[in-house]
């Protein structure tokens, strides 16, 4: 698929403020707003027990054609933890479904750039991103149309909550549009099963290091006799 071409700013605003519209209908836990379904028990349980909740969204905006979805995992971990995680182009490269790359490249009005490319044996995509990291404990990112990108767009966001002492609460939403063509009919669904693996991946990378750096340095384990 080829680039296109970067839109008007006007209507990337108001593309950027339909999608944020849409991924806040899936939201199910802290802070969702009042139209959104609420989690369920057996949700709740899942989250309790370190698993990660998901709900699909699709949805049509300004011609394009997003799939994605939102999805949430609770993380041994405060939100500082976390965050910082977030803002580490570093860390993209285990928190990111099939992440190849990750690096950043720039920034532009402010805002970081991040370069990611992805890729299986069947063939890799990259794009960059501008990511903003927001008060609140809110990342968000979205593709930069002007860059070299291998499909039409994609937009999301990370927030962290507080969910107990040493605790975190991560939502992630987003959304992607491929574009048409045999990538969307073969991968489409695939990508976005991927897609809500985040927060599990998320997880796994912000515990492991928790767990690395609580481990006494150079500690010997004696043979037995």
């Amino acid at each position: 698929m080829g680039a296109r071409s970067s839109p008007p700013r006007a209507a990337a605003w108001l593309r950027s403020r339909a999608l944020g519209a849409v991924l806040a209908l899936g939201l199910v836990a802290l802070g969702a707003p009042a139209q959104a379904e609420p989690i369920s028990e057996e949700e709740s349980s899942r989250l309790g027990a370190g698993e990660v909740v998901a709900r699909n969204v699709d949805a049509s905006v300004h011609g394009g054609e997003y799939v994605g979805g939102v999805a949430y995992a609770i993380i041994d971990a405060p939100p500082v933890e976390v965050l910082s995680a977030l803002i580490d182009p570093e860390a993209y490269l285990h928190i990111l479904p099939l992440a190849q790359e990750a690096r950043e490249v720039g920034q532009l009005e402010g805002d970081r750039l991040f370069y990611f490319r992805h890729g299986s044996s069947l063939g890799s995509g990259g794009y960059t991103c501008r990511v903003r990291a927001e008060r609140g404990g809110t990342v968000r990112f979205w593709m930069d149309p002007s860059q070299p990108h291998d499909f039409d767009d994609a937009w999301g966001y990370f927030r962290v909550d507080e969910a107990g002492p040493g605790r975190t609460l991560l939502t992630v939403g987003m959304l992607v549009d491929l574009g048409f063509g045999f990538a969307r009919l073969l991968f489409e669904e695939r990508i976005r099963a991927r897609l809500l693996t985040t927060p599990g991946l998320v997880k796994t990378y912000v515990e492991d290091k928790r767990r690395a750096r609580s481990e006494p340095a150079g500690r010997v384990v004696s043979s037995p006799p």
